[in-house]
């Protein structure tokens, strides 16, 4: 992950923390709900698309995180799965990283 991203986020506040789940569930809604609807995305093969990421396993994990609250072990955990996230958002549908924050911000 970009290095001034994780040291943002370590030296982070609750709120940031906050705000990273909200971003992560944001961004699973879109694939789970939004994606298969999305004009732009009529290209892909959705079906694909979501069985090569394991959905499940991303919201379990940020659930788990929100119900454990936020310390600097979790922010840690926070930020890898903020990275797979991303990852997908990048890797599998091909889109800007630099869209991502926009895109599933907290609004």
């Amino acid at each position: 992950m970009f290095k001034w991203l994780r040291d943002k986020i370590n030296t982070g506040s609750e709120n940031e923390y906050k705000n990273g789940l909200a971003r992560n569930a944001n961004f699973l809604n879109f694939l789970m709900n939004e994606l298969p609807t999305r004009p732009e995305f009529n290209h892909l093969n959705h079906a694909r698309i979501l069985g090569d990421i394991d959905i499940t396993k991303l919201l379990k994990e940020n659930n788990e995180l929100l119900k454990l609250g936020y310390s600097k072990e979790n922010m840690a955990r926070l930020l890898d799965l903020d990275m797979n996230c991303r990852r997908c958002w990048g890797n599998v549908l091909s889109q800007s990283d630099l869209k991502y924050n926009k895109t599933f911000d907290p609004k």
